[in-house]
């Protein structure tokens, strides 16, 4: 993660990975708190909601797959050359 930053901002990058993991800790606890018992005949559309974020977040992952392991490519040769 911190191969593709700058030498300075290595430590914001970081910082911005475990935003992410608290931001996907936020997301989910959205979709789970609004799960109940007394309003089960909700869940399907709950259901269909999750899989509809989870696709577009998938597609998104996907697209940005081969940019990121270009540069990381990249990345490594220039290490290997200095």
């Amino acid at each position: 993660m911190t191969k593709l930053a700058p030498k300075g901002m290595q430590g914001q990058m970081m910082g911005l990975f475990f935003a992410s993991l608290a931001l996907g800790n936020l997301v989910a606890a959205f979709f789970g708190g609004q799960v109940s018992a007394d309003k089960i005949e909700g869940l399907p559309g709950l259901f269909t909601m999750m899989t509809i974020f989870l696709v577009v977040t998938a597609v998104v992952l996907l697209a940005l797959a081969k940019p990121i392991n270009n540069m990381l490519q990249k990345s490594e040769r220039a290490d290997k050359l200095s």
